[in-house]
């Protein structure tokens, strides 16, 4: 159940963080398209890297002292 409700907090802090992405991105460019744009290319990229940062961590705190 905890792991479930991870999941969908770390859901819906993505879906936030993309939605601001697209506003900021809206305001300074005008073109919706290419806020939406942005704001996917990010999302694909902080994806990517949380999940190799996780990966770093998780080798890092849990691998045997040397």
């Amino acid at each position: 159940m905890a792991l479930e409700k991870e999941f969908l907090k770390s859901l819906s802090w993505r879906a936030h963080a993309s939605a601001t992405t697209l506003v900021v991105s809206y305001i300074f460019t005008g073109k919706l398209k290419i806020a939406g744009g942005i704001a996917i290319v990010l999302m694909i990229i902080k994806i990517l890297l949380f999940v190799y940062h996780e990966k770093l961590w998780k080798d890092w705190v849990y691998s045997p002292s040397k």
